[in-house]
């Protein structure tokens, strides 16, 4: 019995459920975005810094090299500018190479210190060229005449006095008449740079590498592809038309020569030399993978407990009339609490929606509003509907300004049609009067509910919202009239319209979605008034709803709320009291007044409101009505019952 129940319950609300999941799969989606972006965005910074510490430090032991060199030359020509011997010269060399190898900084780098001065061959130590060797043919020599005077930092090299790799920063000496004595030169190690760029490390297996100014290869971790040039590496052309455009720091995908996705990082150091970070496209992201599970497998479990939700209520719907009581008695005490987080993550959103966002992170902040709306209406429908099936819906008569109502609805109704592209043309009977005595908030509903629907089965042409006076049986009815050039209703579906949860013509309308709730609750609203709602439309053209509501007359000098509104404006110097047990929701609502300049106190519970408002004055105070111990219903009521003027007009609207 109990399976035959949730199979119906599933049939019957097979769309609802389908755009529940959607919804759900659309706002996980949107998260899922946002955040990843943000992720993103860390990671790229992350990976800036490792490249510019990465950098620096290569930079500094470059900087070192060409410091020797700059203070050795110093040291020669000021020997050559005393006429120190040409066979004294080399005593200089030599105490040149022993100071840099016991300065810490400098003897893991240093290899020699060297140069032809005047003509002849002098070197820093015990080493003895080879026979043929001449120096004006050396790298070192030949570059340090091309740069005419500057320094001049070579390619890396074997060093034939260490036997291991070098590089050379070497210049033109002149004399103090300004006579060009020769070149010097001072070679280094390449050791300690290879271990610094080995040692990078980015997302466990990202690696640093290594090009000199001919983008020949100086470290890799593939250790073949050492002095190879750059377009012998698989993938890597991509690397190398960047460099020629002088394109660096950009996250480049390329094919690893492992045959794996990656991100490349490259940046040029001083002395032309190219310094790379290469990164696996999966291990750069993987805490962006390991968060989209998370939020699934969140987003999931609402999904199904909103699921479940939905279809138990559809199962109760077809019990008995007790049980339907007991299940809508059951709803109306939960919907504080289902609609309270909906309401949240709506006013979060609009929160964020600041000056400092990006144009996509303003994108993901609209869907997610919107997604959250759809499933707050949803849930508004369905709780609605069982407060009228369980025979609860309570009328809240009250004095209310119809013009003022008017022109609320008006502008919401703009921004529906504008979303369409629809014209939207709205009329109201100036002879009606102004100050009306029921339930605004249903009549407002009503309204709202016939122009949603319009708007939603209309693609194109207008919509048209009319407000006028008639009498019906001697009496005066305000005749509420929409009209649309939408899809129409077939003639065989008119008995079905306001029938709860149906949706008629199922196959031309699959792509619009709703509860199947707005004009059964409607209709009823209308009973429940003592109105009545009926319709004419043509399949292809259009419809026209009307809604005729009981023209009760208020008094304007008698209406209380009007009174309080006319003493009461939200200035910046207004002093408002929030009351409300949830501190999410006053987080929010001090959020949206704060945006208009005001700040608002706030009371978590009816006592410390009382209290508060006891001992301060207030000029307008929001009061929850669901509230543990003393509701805000009871909070009123004292409120009202503490003696002077003050407590029975003080403006209480009501936060729900």
């Amino acid at each position: 019995m109990q399976r035959s129940r949730y199979r119906d319950a599933i049939r019957a609300n097979y769309a609802e459920l389908l755009f529940t999941c959607a919804a759900f799969i659309a706002l996980g989606a949107v998260c899922c975005w946002y955040l990843s972006g943000m992720m993103r965005k860390q990671m790229d910074l992350y990976s800036e810094s490792v490249m510019t510490v990465s950098q620096a430090h290569l930079q500094a032991l470059i900087n070192a090299d060409e410091m020797a060199l700059h203070d050795s030359a110093v040291t020669v020509v000021e020997a050559l500018n005393y006429g120190v011997p040409r066979e004294k010269l080399k005593d200089v060399f030599t105490e040149l190479s022993n100071n840099f190898l016991e300065q810490r900084n400098v003897k893991e780098l240093f290899a020699a210190v060297y140069g032809s001065i005047d003509g002849q061959f002098i070197v820093g130590g015990d080493w003895i060229p080879p026979e043929g060797y001449d120096p004006a043919q050396r790298p070192w020599y030949v570059g340090a005449v091309r740069y005419k005077g500057l320094a001049y930092s070579s390619e890396p090299y074997k060093d034939l006095i260490t036997g291991e790799m070098a590089c050379s920063v070497s210049k033109v000496l002149f004399d103090k008449d300004g006579v060009d004595r020769g070149v010097l030169s001072v070679s280094f190690l390449l050791d300690p740079v290879l271990k610094l760029v080995q040692s990078i490390s980015f997302a466990e297996e990202g690696y640093g590498v290594l090009f000199d100014r001919s983008l020949r290869v100086i470290s890799h971790p593939d250790k073949s592809f050492i002095g190879r040039h750059m377009t012998d590496i698989p993938s890597y052309e991509k690397i190398r038309e960047n460099l020629a455009m002088n394109i660096f720091g950009t996250q480049l995908q390329i094919t690893d020569y492992t045959g794996e996705d990656c991100l490349a990082f490259f940046s040029r150091l001083r002395n032309g030399w190219y310094i790379g970070l290469i990164v696996p496209y999966d291990r750069y992201y993987s805490d962006i993978y390991s968060m989209i599970p998370t939020i699934s497998a969140t987003g999931l479990v609402f999904m199904v407990m909103l699921c479940f939700i939905l279809i138990n209520l559809s199962i109760a719907k077809m019990r008995s009339d007790e049980e339907n009581r007991s299940k809508s008695s059951f709803l109306a005490s939960m919907s504080h609490e289902i609609r309270t987080p909906m309401n949240a993550i709506i006013g979060m959103a609009d929160l964020m929606r600041t000056d400092n966002l990006d144009e996509t992170q303003r994108e993901y902040l609209v869907d997610i509003k919107k997604t959250s709306g759809a499933l707050l209406n949803i849930i508004n429908d369905i709780l609605d509907f069982s407060k009228i099936e369980a025979g609860k819906m309570a009328l809240v008569q009250t004095h209310y300004n119809l013009f003022t109502l008017f022109d609320n609805i008006r502008s919401i109704a703009e921004f529906f049609t504008a979303e369409k592209a629809l014209r939207l043309e709205c009329d109201i009977d100036e002879t009606l009067p102004r100050v009306l005595y029921g339930d605004e908030g249903r009549v407002r509903q009503i309204i709202m509910n016939l122009v949603s629907n319009a708007v939603k089965y209309t693609h194109k042409g207008q919509v048209s919202l009319r407000l006028r006076r008639t009498t019906k049986n001697e009496r005066d009815y305000l005749a509420v009239s929409v009209e649309d050039t939408g899809i129409g209703i077939k003639k065989e579906d008119f008995p079905r319209l306001f029938e709860s949860f149906e949706q008629v013509d199922k196959d031309k309308n699959r792509g619009i979605t709703g509860t199947g709730l707005g004009l059964p609750i409607t209709k009823r609203l209308a009973d429940l008034m003592g109105g009545e709602i009926f319709f004419e439309s043509e399949y292809g053209r259009g419809s026209v709803f009307t809604v005729l509501l009981p023209l009760e007359e208020g008094d304007p000098f008698k209406a209380d709320i009007l009174k309080r509104r006319t003493r009461c404006s939200v200035s910046q110097d207004a002093r408002i009291l929030v009351v409300d047990d949830n501190a999410l929701n006053l987080t929010v609502a001090q959020g949206f007044l704060a945006r208009h300049g005001v700040r608002a106190e706030t009371a978590v519970s009816g006592e410390e409101a009382i209290e508060k408002i006891y001992t301060a004055r207030y000029d307008l105070v929001f009061m929850d009505h669901m509230m543990p111990g003393m509701d805000g219903i009871e909070t009123v009521h004292r409120i009202r019952a503490l003696p002077g003027a003050y407590y029975a007009d003080l403006p209480i609207v009501a936060l729900s």
